[in-house]
């Protein structure tokens, strides 16, 4: 269903990439599979958050499509988050607060997914230094002998 919304965003990243790059990583030697994982990858990895981030909202907070068409499906088989909170509050049982609570879930489990995106995808040593290199420049900082 956004397929092509999430295609139009990834490819808008890689071409965005500088092509110098790619060009750089084939005189050295890398085979595609080593410059898609070492060159592109890296080079998108906001992007790459933003979709699934996105992606993942978009696909939690379904609504129209179980609605109107499958409604439930048999034994609730196909109910989503979504069509809960609106048949709980909107479809003559108007229980308000199981609708809220229910949201108030749903925005949790949004939330911690996110994180776990977030973590996963986080830059793993930003300033570019290592372990050993960050405690010897902290060290330092301190006054203390290198």
């Amino acid at each position: 269903m956004w397929y092509g919304y999430t295609m139009l965003i990834l490819i808008s990243g890689v071409l965005g990439i500088n092509p110098e790059i790619f060009d750089a990583a084939e005189v050295d030697g890398a085979n595609k599979v080593q410059i898609f994982f070492q060159v592109t990858l890296p080079n998108i990895k906001t992007i790459l958050l933003f979709t699934l981030v996105t992606s993942l909202i978009g696909g939690l907070n379904m609504f129209d499509i179980p609605k109107l068409f499958l409604n439930g499906g048999p034994d609730n088989a196909t109910l989503t988050t979504n069509v809960y909170i609106y048949a709980q509050a909107f479809s003559g049982s108007y229980l308000y607060n199981r609708a809220a609570a229910a949201s108030m879930i749903m925005f949790v489990i949004i939330m911690l997914c996110s994180l776990v995106l977030f973590y996963l995808l986080r830059e793993k040593d930003a300033d570019g230094y290592g372990k050993a290199e960050t405690k010897r420049i902290k060290k330092m900082k301190k006054g203390g002998a290198v």
